[in-house]
């Protein structure tokens, strides 16, 4: 192994041996020192290397085993890992895939209520964007920082509320921020509810006793859901989110049954509240901003079309499968909510003796759609890009109006990107 270390040139052996480091670890759980030493220097070496995933892999398998704060590792590999991405000169360190898998890393700091750490690596990552001279991503970090302290400081009245409630149960204001913080915050309905319908404010108090009582008839639910959309107006940020994704959790119960007029206005409404799920202050900012593709079932991205092959390809990340139809056909992506896209990307199967034509448009609400380009595929081309102003985009209709072979258009991957990857890759 140490013959392995000292003769590391580049960047592929340097990821093969933090592989084999830990492959090594997993084969010396008999020798508990050892292991820990061969972690801790795979968490190392991988930092190293720019790979923040295979850093964290190796913390999570020591945090597993050892007592060890895991939130100020992965902040001390976050910050190795950054560096190692600026100072790069090899083009395989993705600075869009740091950024990425940074913020899912913030993401779980937030859901397992870690918020020192949370703080601390959002101000690594603004830096980080300054320095990239992304001023657009730099200013939503900045916000969604801003947003995880009031979430701090919600976590801290939510812990004193419990404190208050072990000793006095009917305390009508530790009621209500305890179960505000489950329910808005964390989407914990069965433990927030019997809390809120215990709560200093009536209203709520009135809305989460119907929630209780679960209803089974569509007119009940369609009213409870009603309540809860009503309640969104009262909401604001992330609460109010919460808020309409109860109302959807409601009507999508009441549609079922529900008939003639009532069924029109649930629609609507559950429409709307969809978008404020998506955009908290829907008609009030252009959509969120995230790296990397957003186009994805991962995230939440749904297809709606027919075709031969699995319609799914197009949404998972690989191009090792197609989805196809015959010309003129199309897609709808809709996406897991509003962002604010800067580009396009559309893998087509290529060969040489194949072209295509094709159109690509955009909406905002999901009903009216804007043209975005029209174009002839490129054969040369890995991905087929359209580049664009930005603009609020929820669903993206891909068009195929005609193919040279055999009148069937053949798509791989769709990818929609807030921010463009080669502007991100160039730092």
């Amino acid at each position: 192994m140490r013959e392995e270390l000292e003769t590391v040139k580049t960047r592929d052996q340097a990821l093969a041996v933090v592989k084999r480091l830990v492959e090594l670890a997993k084969q010396s759980q008999g020798e508990p020192a050892l292991r820990y030493a061969l972690l801790q220097l795979a968490q190392e070496r991988a930092a190293a290397a720019g790979s923040l995933p295979l850093a964290l892999d190796a913390i999570d398998q020591i945090a597993a085993v050892y007592d060890v704060d895991p939130w100020a590792r992965k902040t001390a590999a976050l910050t190795a890992t950054l560096d190692a991405v600026r100072q790069a000169r090899d083009p395989s360190v993705s600075g869009e895939a740091t950024l990425a898998a940074a913020g899912t890393l913030v993401t779980e700091a937030v859901t397992a209520d870690a918020y020192p750490a949370a703080r601390e690596m959002m101000t690594l990552l603004i830096t980080a964007a300054q320095r990239a001279k992304l001023a657009p991503l730099a200013r939503d970090l900045a916000k969604r920082e801003r947003e995880i302290r009031r979430r701090e400081e919600g976590f801290t009245a939510y812990e004193s509320a419990r404190a208050v409630l072990a000793t006095e149960a009917d305390h009508g204001a530790a009621n209500l921020t305890a179960g505000r913080w489950l329910a808005f915050v964390k989407g914990r309905w069965d433990e927030a509810l019997p809390l809120l319908a215990q709560g200093s404010d009536a209203a709520l108090a009135q809305l989460a006793q119907q929630d209780l009582a679960a209803p089974t008839a569509s007119e009940a639910q369609a009213e409870l859901a009603g309540g809860w959309w009503k309640q969104c107006s009262a909401e604001s940020g992330m609460d109010r989110a919460m808020a309409a994704r109860r109302a959807v959790f409601w009507y999508d119960q009441a549609l079922a049954s529900l008939t003639g007029l009532p069924k029109i206005e649930a629609d609507q409404n559950r429409l709307e509240a969809l978008s404020i799920m998506g955009d908290p202050e829907a008609g009030k900012v252009a959509g969120a901003v995230e790296v990397g593709d957003v186009a994805l079932a991962t995230k939440g991205a749904t297809l709606v079309g027919a075709g031969i092959g699995t319609p799914a390809n197009l949404l998972d990340g690989v191009v090792s499968a197609y989805a196809s139809q015959k010309c003129p056909c199309e897609w709808t992506i809709v996406l897991g909510k509003v962002y604010r896209l800067q580009e396009i990307r559309l893998h087509l199967y290529v060969p040489t003796t194949y072209s295509y034509h094709y159109g690509i448009a955009t909406s905002s609400d999901g009903r009216k759609f804007v043209p975005l380009a029209e174009r002839t595929s490129d054969r040369n081309a890995k991905f087929e890009q359209i580049r664009f102003e930005a603009r609020p985009v929820v669903a993206i209709k891909v068009l195929g109006m005609a193919s040279t072979r055999s009148k069937m258009f053949y798509a791989t991957e769709l990818e929609a990107h807030c921010i463009p990857p080669d502007v991100v890759a160039g730092r």
